[in-house]
């Protein structure tokens, strides 16, 4: 050591030991900041991580959103024809129903034209029926006319010819 010391000074050497060991505690401190900051970055990967993995959820959630989007857009073009069809069908349905109500007062327009007529025709049928019995009552008024003009007749031509 009294090498060392006749080579330097002490007072060098103290120097040099204070130095020294403001560098060890300079890397030490150093040693401490690095592991605080690789712990950081740790934290900070796992967080980009993290950020990543709900990345990658938000994108497939927006695909299955944009599938469903397309599915919501072709049923509503299929209700949107369905509708239509309805409604044209629910319009035939609408014409011939009104059709079939002009029909229904046509028909009974005509029911009671023809109730009428068969009013009318009894009528008739009435006057006829009491026509035939006045006919028939003439008639054997008029047989019995003739009856007693045949008797008569006979009466007279016997009376006649007596005379």
């Amino acid at each position: 050591m009294h090498d060392v010391t006749k080579e330097f000074n002490p007072l060098t050497l103290k120097r040099l030991k204070g130095s020294l060991e403001n560098v060890n505690t300079f890397t030490k401190d150093l040693v401490k900041k690095e592991q605080a900051i690789l712990k950081d970055v740790g934290k900070v990967t796992r967080n980009i991580s993290s950020i990543e993995q709900h990345a990658q959820t938000l994108e497939d959630e927006n695909a299955k959103a944009k599938s469903l989007a397309d599915e919501l857009q072709g049923m509503h073009s299929e209700f949107k024809e369905t509708l239509e069809e309805e409604r044209k069908e629910l319009d035939d349905m609408k014409t011939r129903f009104n059709a079939a109500i002009s029909s229904s007062v046509d028909m009974e327009k005509d029911r009671d034209e023809l109730h009428r007529r068969i009013t009318g025709i009894e009528g008739k049928l009435n006057t006829i029926l009491e026509m035939r019995r006045a006919v028939a009552e003439t008639r054997t008024a008029v047989e019995a006319l003739s009856q007693r003009i045949a008797e008569i007749e006979r009466t007279v031509v016997r009376t006649f010819v007596i005379k």
